[in-house]
């Protein structure tokens, strides 16, 4: 990937979290000047803008999945923890049946 689009899809990123994070200008633009120096996430080295990404991580954003619809993701979900189920099934009967352990 060339540092310019990865410029521009770092610089979108911010641009969703802020959103995501409801901070309005003002906020966003004081933010982004203590972590990276700058006024406009168009300014920033590739390294500020991670550095900003970072901060806006720890102030709680996570970023979406691309282009899966909410529906597909709590399938998907709720097929891992159903394995995840069964898996923790065969471990208890495992423990309780070859080793002794009662977990109850």
């Amino acid at each position: 990937m060339t540092e310019s689009k990865l410029r521009a899809g770092l610089i979108a990123s911010v641009k969703i979290a802020q959103k995501d994070l409801g901070l309005d200008d003002t906020t966003y633009r004081s933010l982004l000047q203590a972590v990276t120096g700058m006024d406009s996430a168009a300014r920033c080295t590739v390294p500020q803008l991670k550095a900003m990404l970072a901060e806006l991580r720890a102030k709680g954003w996570t970023p979406r999945p691309r282009n899966v619809p909410q529906e597909l993701r709590e399938a998907a979900l709720a097929r891992l923890d159903d394995r995840l189920r069964g898996d923790v099934a065969a471990w208890y009967h495992w423990l309780s049946e070859y080793r002794g352990i009662r977990l109850d």
